[in-house]
């Protein structure tokens, strides 16, 4: 090419995951390939030049079964303007939310990730203060409809 021109390229990534109990292998591997005017070649990201072998890279990252953040900011911002709890694909959490004295505030059967600081109930469609809250959570698997995990967890609301 030129000096000053451009082009394109197009890279195919293949990923691989694997679940073990506490963690998920991802193995990855790219294959770019080129043409010239004289040939067409490829390249392999991590293989082994000498036999053409494809060793794919293997990251692993650890399962997050849930996590529930120890606050939000719905101020409209872009940024945790909702509640976000992190949780495997076949469960669903049940959420209530309580004020300091001990009033539900916003609560869901099967909680979306939509709440925005707005009230449920006697408080429906308010915009809650700042503060410190409690919610009672369980985390129910969506197949057997087993309890796998429940508890308590105070978590702050900053407008």
């Amino acid at each position: 090419m030129a000096a000053n021109q451009q082009d394109s390229i197009i890279i195919d990534v293949k990923v691989d995951m694997h679940r073990q109990k506490d963690t998920i292998s991802v193995f990855n591997q790219a294959l770019f390939t080129a043409r010239s005017l004289l040939r067409k070649f490829s390249i392999f990201s991590d293989a082994d030049l000498a036999t053409r072998l494809l060793d794919p890279t293997q990251t692993i990252l650890p399962v997050v079964d849930l996590f529930i953040p120890e606050g939000f900011s719905p101020n409209n911002d872009l940024i945790n303007d909702k509640f976000v709890i992190t949780h495997s694909v076949d469960v669903k959490i049940e959420l209530e939310v309580f004020n300091r004295w001990g009033n539900s505030v916003y609560k869901s059967p099967d909680y979306q990730n939509d709440w925005d600081g707005k009230g449920t109930g006697n408080f429906l469609g308010k915009e809650l203060p700042s503060g410190t809250y409690y919610c009672i959570y369980s985390v129910i698997n969506t197949s057997t409809n087993e309890i796998l995990n429940k508890g308590v967890k105070y978590i702050t609301l900053r407008r």
